[in-house]
């Protein structure tokens, strides 16, 4: 029954949590057949990867929200001054003139 559940798991779908689990079982199916001298179902391997990349992605994807989430928070605590200053830091980058336009 959970080789069956696990054949059929369509990571697309399912949580990080649950996707860790399949981890779980993916290794634990790896090496039951491995101690039984049976050769592992390729099948198996195949899911095992295409669950570790789903994994690392959904990893890298949490990691880029938060930092995203945090420049916003320190975005937020700028003084108008310095934000004023990053702004021509930026625009000077854009127009490739080394300075920004001088205005008030």
């Amino acid at each position: 029954m959970l080789l069956r559940l696990f054949r059929e798991l369509n990571i697309e779908q399912v949580s990080l949590d649950e996707m860790v689990s399949a981890s779980a079982v993916a290794k634990l199916l790896s090496a039951e057949f491995s101690a039984n001298m049976i050769p592992v179902p390729e099948w198996i391997t195949l899911k095992q990867r295409a669950v570790k990349r789903a994994i690392d992605l959904a990893l890298a994807d949490s990691r880029e929200k938060e930092i995203l989430e945090i420049q916003v928070s320190l975005d937020r605590l700028q003084t108008p001054d310095e934000k004023r200053k990053q702004l021509k830091e930026r625009l000077a980058e854009l127009t490739g003139t080394g300075k920004a336009p001088v205005s008030a």
